[in-house]
């Protein structure tokens, strides 16, 4: 197992759970156990808000 390094950016945070989220994914092994430094959620979960907000526009209502 690797060693957690000082923090997580959150560019890293914001990538793991889009991943997660759009596709499934788990992350590397060397982002997941990484020490989470809390002040970098807030941007994270904004970049999850602006990729659900794209995924959104993309989804068209089908009437039938």
């Amino acid at each position: 197992m690797a060693a957690p390094s000082q923090g997580t950016s959150a560019g890293q945070i914001s990538q793991a759970l889009i991943g997660f989220t759009v596709d499934g994914s788990f992350p590397e092994e060397a982002v997941s156990t990484l020490a989470l430094d809390p002040a970098v959620l807030p941007a994270a979960i904004e970049a999850l808000a602006a990729t659900k907000a794209k995924l959104q526009v993309g989804v068209q209502p089908c009437f039938v």
